[in-house]
């Protein structure tokens, strides 16, 4: 019985109360309808599911002279990759395998030594971890 013990005395407290409630019943309720009617993913949908699972699979086991020879058609490779690297949770792979690999620092990035792809690994994650922690703080009112 938690409605007469635990939501019920909630609800009386203020009438809009009950009428969220009513509402998000009611939205519960259609979209478990409208799920059961949803159709199945699409061949699109699953053309682009095995592009990514693809791509995602070659970050994490690609060889070193497949990304040398990426990295030598295009010197931008590493940093087209690396968005969808941290999207995928695969950044940690994608370092790894670019590791041994001449990599260019980034324009935007002014380093007093000599570019090293895991001092900028450490820079990137301390800047992610950062902007993680801003976001989820409460602004003070």
């Amino acid at each position: 019985m938690p409605l007469n013990n635990f939501i019920l005395p909630v609800l009386v407290q203020e009438p809009t109360y009950i009428l969220g409630y009513i509402i998000g019943l009611v939205c519960i309720s259609g979209m478990t309808v409208f799920l059961h009617y949803l159709p199945e993913r699409s061949t699109y949908g699953n053309e682009i599911l095995g592009k990514i699972k693809g791509f995602k699979n070659f970050i994490e086991t690609a060889d070193e002279d497949t990304l040398r020879g990426l990295v030598n058609q295009d010197p931008t490779y590493f940093y087209k990759i690396l968005p969808y690297a941290y999207v995928l949770d695969i950044s940690y792979a994608c370092f790894r395998n670019f590791e041994d690999i001449y990599i260019q620092a980034p324009s935007w990035c002014d380093y007093n030594a000599p570019f090293d792809i895991i001092t900028f690994e450490s820079f990137i994650n301390s800047t992610m971890t950062l902007a993680q922690r801003v976001m989820s703080n409460n602004p003070n009112s």
